[in-house]
């Protein structure tokens, strides 16, 4: 993963986690919203209702998971990332995630290796950044279920990934989300170098739910503590009607 740091000028000097500078993101906001076909907050309003900002800020200073759902480790040369089972034979990641990636590790032990890959086919860093990797190997369930389906609400969001500083286990926190423009769910808390491709997860009466994928960060590796993330929103029908399409 690399980090680049956005040009003089842009708010706080931040710095931005990904394959390519985020300054194209603040820069060519109202380009990307043509990209993605959404206006600013569109589709919908907030996901969830009356979520409270939880105390402690990031992912990686989050509980070690006890349920990994169907979040999975991804292994990339050099480096890693997160993801999602999402069917028997795909798992979902960021498309700036996809270079040289050549297996996934599910809890902690058990390894598979990626065939071939799908990325979006508007992916433009950070509108529509995300990846499908396949498998011949049946993967283990559970399998995510993508997007909320129409009547149903969630009330809580939890992220889940395998940053850089959770010594290489699963870390989860819940998150509040701020706002959703562009395609994308603007939330606290961090993310970190290694969550890219991770989860966000909207929990609802039938059970957990993804509804986000980890894009980016608003710093460096160095400080992820006070990182503020963007998930691929994937109550879009551009981004989750393209992963449930492609899912095998």
């Amino acid at each position: 993963m690399t980090t680049k740091k956005l040009p003089a000028g842009t708010p706080d000097g931040c710095e931005i986690t990904g394959a390519v500078s985020f300054a194209l993101f603040l820069a060519f906001g109202f380009w990307l919203a043509g990209l993605s076909g959404c206006n600013g907050g569109a589709p919908g309003g907030p996901l969830c209702e009356d979520l409270v900002n939880p105390a402690e800020p990031s992912i990686v200073d989050g509980e070690l998971s006890t349920d990994r759902r169907s979040t999975v480790q991804v292994f990339l040369h050099p480096g890693g990332c997160s993801g999602t089972i999402v069917g028997a034979h795909t798992v979902l990641t960021a498309a700036h995630c996809a270079r040289d990636i050549n297996s996934i590790m599910v809890e902690g032990d058990a390894f598979y290796r990626a065939d071939s890959g799908l990325t979006h086919p508007d992916y433009s860093f950070p509108s529509h950044d995300l990846h499908l990797l396949y498998f011949d190997d049946t993967l283990p369930e559970p399998y995510a279920t993508i997007g909320l389906a129409a009547g149903v609400e969630c009330y809580s969001l939890l992220a889940q990934g395998y940053g850089i500083d959770s010594g290489g286990a699963l870390h989860e926190r819940e998150i509040f989300e701020l706002n959703r423009e562009f395609g994308i769910l603007f939330t606290t808390p961090a993310t970190c170098n290694g969550d890219s491709g991770g989860p966000a997860y909207g929990e609802t009466d039938e059970g957990m739910v993804q509804v986000g994928v980890t894009s980016f960060g608003t710093t460096g590796p160095t400080n992820c503590r006070t990182s503020r993330p963007g998930f691929v929103d994937l109550q879009d029908p551009r981004n989750g009607n393209w992963v449930r399409e492609n899912t095998r």
